[in-house]
């Protein structure tokens, strides 16, 4: 997602972009999940062979806030967001089984729906995503003791469609600060 590489039309080098605009809404699964980007996302174009290029602005942020969002939803983690979790601490696989207490090939059966991730497991992870990243998304309020007391609600349906969350840019003022930062406000999905 960057302006690097050569296209089809030859050597170009992407080096020089055109007619930027910051996209109302672009839907994308790039960070691991499904979201909807509400005015975080520039779109250009190659001047020289028309490619257009997506940029999300800051990405890090948006993973934490992605993270905390997920780990604060009751819906049963599945596989794949169970590795954005570990890939949004930043975590070798290794390291959060140690963590969790399981071998890497329980944790490598969870990430890939083999096995079903416990209940108490999954808490512990979603804690710890609150505690971890909840510092790189202060516009997502995290409660540990809220999400230690989730009822978590399984979703194993093979025709569930997965909801996107919604993430919007918002500007913050940091607690004794005098600027305003840009920070990713977001709602996980509803559970019907």
């Amino acid at each position: 997602m960057g302006a690097s590489g050569t296209c089809g039309a030859g050597d170009c080098s992407h080096s020089e972009m055109v007619n930027e605009v910051v996209l109302p809404t672009h839907e994308t699964s790039l960070i691991g999940i499904p979201v909807v980007l509400l005015g975080s996302v520039r779109r250009s174009e190659c001047k020289f062979c028309g490619e257009p290029f997506f940029n999300i602005l800051f990405p890090d942020r948006l993973t934490a806030a992605a993270a905390v969002c997920r780990a604060k939803s009751p819906t049963k983690l599945l596989g794949r967001e169970i590795k954005f979790l570990r890939k949004a601490l930043n975590v070798s696989a290794k390291e959060l089984a140690d963590f969790l207490d399981v071998k890497t090939e329980t944790l490598s059966r969870w990430e890939n729906d083999k096995q079903v991730m416990g209940p108490n497991h999954e808490r512990l992870l979603r804690v710890q995503v609150g505690l971890e990243l909840g510092a790189r998304a202060p516009a997502i309020h995290f409660d540990a003791k809220e999400v230690l007391n989730m009822n978590i609600k399984a979703v194993r349906d093979p025709d569930y469609e997965e909801m996107p969350m919604v993430f919007e840019l918002v500007k913050l003022m940091k607690v004794g600060e005098k600027r305003l930062d840009d920070e990713y406000s977001g709602k996980s999905r509803e559970v019907a």
